[in-house]
């Protein structure tokens, strides 16, 4: 009996393009192809783990018949590498995955974004609020403080105008500066969000205290020199204050009083 032998039947080839290397390897076995080169076209890299791995081409090309020993090589690479995304066929197991991560992604981020912006709004809410609660809280002290610093301006007029500083005058310079200080002293519970107003507040208040000792060497000799002082501190002073006042009091219903 003459016995012929004959080899395994063709096998044909899958399309595995698109694919995730480990799932392309397993779809090739499943075909009966056993042997497979995986070649890194962007780098010479070696896989170790095929699931990060994406196949851009594959010879012999699907639907392709092959020896079931053949070896099928892969042409592969990561999808972030650079210009590897665009290569991946559109419809695409890879292709459809990363289209929704990026909209997952997108909603994710939409959805942080609209978080983001009821925090604002609600944060906005409740600066409004400090700043009313605070507003009103010093509204006070600002009415006597702007009466003070009236004051300490009528004294210096008063000074420059007779170059003595009587035991009065004195006192009421002193009683002017410790009305400044318990006012300045006000601003320290102020709400984050208008710290640096009330800093600002407390400077020029500082500058209308230096103004105020200023004037108690305004006599003799010096007096011309100490009127002149007080009134660049004074008048530098009352502008940074109504410019700080100002903004402090923005957006709440206090009208703030100006010099």
């Amino acid at each position: 009996m003459l016995l012929v032998g004959c080899g395994d039947d063709p096998v044909t080839v899958p399309d595995v393009t698109g694919y995730r290397l480990d799932d392309a390897h397993n779809a090739l076995k499943d075909a009966g192809l056993e042997n497979f080169e995986d070649i890194d076209v962007i780098e010479d890299r070696t896989p170790l783990m095929d699931s990060n791995w994406v196949v851009l081409g594959q010879e012999p090309t699907a639907g392709n018949s092959t020896e079931p020993d053949a070896t099928v090589r892969l042409d592969i690479a990561k999808p972030e590498d650079d210009g590897v995304r665009e290569r991946i066929p559109a419809g695409s197991p890879v292709s459809d995955e990363l289209r929704q991560r990026d909209e997952a992604d997108a909603r994710s981020m939409a959805e942080q974004q609209q978080r983001d912006e009821e925090r604002k709004r609600q944060q906005d809410a409740d600066n409004a609020k400090d700043a009313q609660t605070f507003a009103d809280a010093i509204d006070p002290a600002a009415r006597i403080a702007k009466n003070a610093i009236t004051d300490l301006g009528d004294l210096g007029s008063q000074i420059a105008g007779s170059g003595t500083v009587s035991a009065t005058t004195g006192a009421s310079l002193n009683d002017i500066e410790r009305a400044l200080e318990v006012y300045k002293a006000s601003f320290e519970d102020a709400p984050d969000h208008i710290n640096d107003h009330a800093d600002q507040l407390q400077e020029s208040l500082d500058q209308f205290m230096r103004a105020a000792s200023t004037l108690l060497s305004a006599e003799g000799a010096s007096a011309v020199g100490s009127v002149d002082r007080f009134q660049q501190l004074y008048s530098e002073a009352q502008s940074r204050y109504n410019e700080a006042l100002t903004s402090l009091c923005a957006g709440t219903s206090v009208q703030p009083p100006l010099l």
